[in-house]
Parts: C-alpha cells; sequence; structure tokens
C-alpha cells in the first residue's frame, strides 16, 4: 500500500512540476466504464507522461496500427497541442553530426554533411556512405534492424527501406505524399513511414495530406488487413480529422520555414464497408499565459457520435510563472573574462541552445567561453579578422545554422563577416549598399526564412533592407513612415508570422507599427495604454 501511495505522490509532483495536475485526471477516469483507460508513468528522464490507447479492429496476422495519443510534460506545442503528440507512426528525419559519432560538431544544412535519424535515433553507416544509394545502417542503440536508403532527391536519398528483427519490412518515404521537403528546397527533410508488410504479405499503408506551403504533413488515413500476394483489400481503416488552429507558430531549420497550422480533432475507426465504428473526439482551450492550444477533453464514441463513453478531463494549471533563479543555475560560474559586462556578447555560438560569452582580446583574437550547462564555461580563444570591440559588433545568424555570427563594417558598403564553425570562425568580406556603423543599424528576420538581416534609415521614411541569402546580401529600398533612426525603433514580430515588424512611439499611447511582408512594409497606427518610450533594452543587440 505504501509503494503505491509513494509512486502516485511522484506523478502527481512530476505533473503539478509542469504543467498538468493529476490528481483531476484520476478523478475523472471512471475505469469500470472505461474500455480505453489511460497509464500514468515517469519516464527516465524525470518526464511525467500519460497514454491514451486507440481501440482499434484487429488486423490480420496482428497487421494493425498501434495508435495512442501520448503526453508528455517535457514535450513542446504540436499536432495535438502542447505536450501531446500521436504515438504509433515514425519518420526518419535529417540530425546534425556529433562529436561522438563524427568528430565533428555540425547543424542541419541540408547538404551531404546531414545524419539521419529513425524517430530520434542516430543511423550509423555501417556500408557505404551517409544518404548514398543502396547505403546500409543500423540504429546508434542496437535494435538488429536493417536500415537502407535508395535513390537520390537533392542532397540526400528519396526513400528508406527497414527489415526489423520480427520480421516486418517498413518503408519510408517511398510515396510522393510520405516526402517532406523542407520549403523552398528540393531537399526532403522528413521521409515519413508509409507502409509496413509481414512475412506473409499482409500490409498496412498510411496516407499523408502535404502542407507544402508551410513544409508540414499530417496523416489522414491508414488501410490495414490488405494482402499484396492475394490481392485482398483492406478490411479496416484509421482516418484523422483535423481543425485549423489560433495558434500558428513557425519554427526554421538552416533557414527553411515550417509551421503547423492544424490540430488534430478527432480519430476515426472504420470497417471493411467504410463503416465508422468508432471516434475519440478531442477538445481543446487555449492557455491564458500564452495562447497554445491544451487538449481539455478526449471522449470515446460509436460510429454514431450518440453513445459515449465517459471523457477523460484534462485541468492544466495556469498560474503565473514563477521569477527568479533556482540552483543550479545560481551562483558563481567561473571564466577568464575579467572584461566589464558592457564589453561582453552573449550569443549562442555553437546552436547548443546555452547562451555563451565572448569579448575582444584585441588584434582580431576574442575570448569565448562555452556554456556547459552544469555551472561551468569552456573558455578559448577564437580567431577572426575582426579587429573592432565588441560594442562596434552586431551579432545575428547570417546562415540560419542556428549558430550566432558577427560582422562588422569596414568601409564603403563592405562588411566583414565571420561565421561561427561552432568551434572558430570562418570569415569573409560581404558587400552591400549600407554603408552605415554598426550603432545606427538593426538586426531583423524580415523575410522569414530564419537568416538575419540588416535594416539601417536614409532618411524620410525609406530603409535600406539587406536581406541575407547565407552567403551573401541582397540589398534594396523599403518606404516606412517610420524617419527615426535605428536606436528609437523597436525590432520585433508583431503579428506572429516570423517575419520582423518595425514600431516607434509617436506619443500619447500611440505607436508607428510597420508590418514586414517580406517584401516591404505596411505601416498604420496602433494604440496602447502604455505610452512609454522605445526600451532602453534593444531587441537586436
Amino acid at each position: 500500500m505504501r509503494s503505491r501511495l509513494v509512486k502516485k505522490s511522484l506523478i502527481y509532483r512530476a505533473f503539478s512540476g509542469f504543467v498538468l495536475v493529476a490528481a483531476s485526471l484520476l478523478a475523472n477516469v471512471v475505469y469500470g466504464q472505461m474500455s480505453t483507460p489511460g497509464q500514468f508513468q515517469v519516464g527516465e528522464s524525470g518526464a511525467a507522461t500519460y497514454t491514451i490507447p486507440i481501440q482499434l479492429p484487429p488486423g490480420v496476422g496482428g497487421m494493425e496500427p498501434k495508435l495512442s495519443l501520448n503526453y508528455s510534460s517535457q514535450a513542446g506545442n504540436g499536432l495535438l497541442g502542447v505536450g501531446w503528440s500521436l504515438g504509433g507512426l515514425g519518420g526518419i528525419s535529417r540530425c546534425p553530426r556529433t562529436m561522438a559519432q563524427d568528430g565533428v560538431r555540425g547543424g542541419v544544412n541540408y547538404d551531404l554533411n546531414d545524419r539521419y535519424c529513425l524517430d530520434g535515433q542516430r543511423l550509423i553507416a555501417v556500408n557505404g556512405t551517409d544518404g548514398g544509394n543502396g547505403t546500409e545502417y543500423r540504429t546508434e542503440r542496437e535494435s538488429y534492424a536493417k536500415i537502407v536508403s535508395f535513390g537520390s532527391v537533392g542532397n540526400g536519398p528519396a526513400w528508406f527501406k527497414v527489415w526489423t528483427k520480427a520480421g516486418q519490412i517498413m518503408s519510408y518515404g517511398d510515396s510522393p505524399d510520405s516526402r517532406i521537403e523542407a520549403a523552398g528546397k528540393s531537399e526532403i527533410k522528413i521521409w515519413a513511414l508509409s507502409k509496413i508488410e509481414d512475412t506473409k504479405s499482409n500490409r498496412l499503408k498510411i496516407n499523408y495530406l502535404k502542407d507544402s506551403a508551410n513544409a508540414d504533413f499530417y496523416p489522414i488515413r491508414i488501410d490495414y488487413s490488405s494482402n499484396s500476394t492475394s490481392g485482398a483489400g483492406a478490411a479496416s481503416a484509421v482516418t484523422f480529422q483535423y481543425e485549423n488552429r489560433p495558434d500558428v507558430n513557425p519554427v526554421y531549420q538552416a533557414g527553411a520555414r515550417s509551421a503547423n497550422v492544424v490540430r488534430l480533432k478527432s480519430v476515426s475507426t472504420l470497417g471493411a464497408t467504410n463503416q465508422v465504428i468508432a471516434v475519440y473526439q478531442i477538445s481543446y482551450g487555449l492557455s491564458p499565459l500564452n495562447g497554445v492550444s491544451r487538449i481539455e477533453s478526449v471522449q470515446n464514441c460509436d460510429g454514431s457520435l450518440n453513445n459515449c463513453l465517459p471523457k477523460i478531463n484534462f485541468t492544466w494549471t495556469t498560474s503565473s510563472p514563477s521569477t527568479g533563479f533556482t540552483a543550479p543555475a545560481s551562483g558563481n560560474w567561473i571564466t577568464n573574462i575579467g572584461s566589464p559586462v558592457g564589453t561582453v556578447k552573449l550569443l549562442d555560438l555553437n546552436g547548443d541552445g546555452r547562451t555563451d560569452l565572448m569579448t575582444s582580446l584585441g588584434n582580431g583574437n576574442w575570448n569565448v567561453c562555452l556554456a556547459t550547462g552544469e555551472n561551468s564555461f569552456n573558455c578559448g580563444t577564437w580567431y577572426s579578422n575582426i579587429a573592432a570591440s565588441a560594442q562596434n559588433v552586431l551579432v545575428l545568424d547570417l546562415n540560419g545554422d542556428g549558430r550566432a555570427d558577427m560582422m562588422t563594417p569596414v568601409g564603403g558598403g563592405y562588411w566583414n563577416v565571420c561565421l561561427s564553425t561552432g568551434s572558430g570562425f570562418d570569415c569573409s568580406t560581404w558587400y552591400s549598399n549600407n554603408g552605415a556603423s554598426a550603432a545606427n543599424t538593426s538586426v531583423a528576420d524580415v523575410n522569414g526564412d530564419g537568416r538575419g538581416d540588416m535594416l539601417t534609415p536614409v532618411g524620410n521614411g525609406y530603409w535600406n533592407v539587406c536581406i541575407s541569402g547565407g552567403t551573401s546580401f541582397g540589398c534594396a529600398t523599403w518606404y516606412t513612415n517610420i524617419g527615426a533612426s535605428a536606436a528609437n525603433t523597436v525590432v520585433v514580430d508583431l503579428n506572429g508570422d516570423g517575419k520582423s515588424d518595425l514600431m516607434t512611439p509617436l506619443g500619447d499611447g500611440n505607436w508607428n507599427v510597420c508590418l514586414s511582408n517580406g517584401d516591404g512594409f505596411t505601416c498604420s497606427t496602433w494604440y496602447s495604454s502604455n505610452a512609454a518610450s522605445v526600451p532602453a533594452t534593444r531587441f537586436d543587440s
């Protein structure tokens, strides 16, 4: 009895420490009436998890999808809102090189240096080169599966096939709808699971809807219990229904944009004549803190929706985030940087998501301290051909690899650009028609491609806009009704479209707002009850 109480207490603390109150779930699950009760667990990483299995008609020879709705307190905002995901499907995606496996730390750049991961597990090439036609792989953690890449599309394979130790043959990306290209590129970013077949030729086929405009995809139908030898058609199916979501949040990888614009509304199971047998209905609310989608209930009904099992209701915490530092983040971290705070740049130089420190030593040498996340920094000297002080350097990600780069003007419209490799700088000269100083130049991403651009006012409402292409600038003049200097202008994404906008105060609570459409600005006046001036902390520094 004591062990059961301890387990329940641990689960409650894990959930309440993140976002979900487990006690509410326990109170709303009527196990005596539920055919699909959920299950709590605390994972190895400390995440609180909850799983709702989706019950399906059995397939021939056990060939049916194993689907579930999965919650993790460590998961982000996805197809089922924050924390939730659809389990039972999978895919192969591009992943970065690592020091342990490759001897170098890299990013995902949609080139031949990318590596591949199966459901998050790194694939290790054992015969052939990564991404090559006919290359054989194994998983980093041995699963006794044989994985082979086939064909070629851009800088990568066309599709993959996996032979499991259970005798199943799984295909990834062998149909057009299961190959998901990166936005604006021919390269494939995800090879989704498209087909499973067993040794008796029993087959399962997954169909997807591709949202090419947003570089995203969603499963729409799974047909199973067909047989490729006998010619028997699918006896059962699962379909997925979606609704538009209000909390669209674009993300970028190597300059490629993607966005999830829908959320899963229901899952339906179908019989041999496409008759709907059961429907799992999902209801959402929005967080009052940040507006993200959150599942409020899941209910299993029959095909008519007239007879339903009791809902599983979810109650979320709504308290404001706490402020302050907690161990081990707080305390003294040792560096070899003795410079004043004002001369130190805060940035992420190696793309690991941690904030690093950098200050100039003079003569092109920079003292760089990379945060380890464990109360310490790893410090060393990086050389660049930028001898300016930190105050005269712009910091931005010019090539969209997730690592902060730096640049400084050298005159005549030329800029000295140093791209971070994660362990040093690779420097060259880029030309723009912008001859301004760093102090009068704002850093932005005006076209939403994940690469940093430059904006400089040239007078009478005109701004010189230089858009980074990853290796050079393309400059043009954009008109606004903002005639202020860069120092008096806030750069911020006001409408959540991933593009940087401009705003400057007019007085009496009015703000001049110019929204970027990627090719120019559209300006209007917005009112705020806060009549404050531009804050001292700049968004672009």
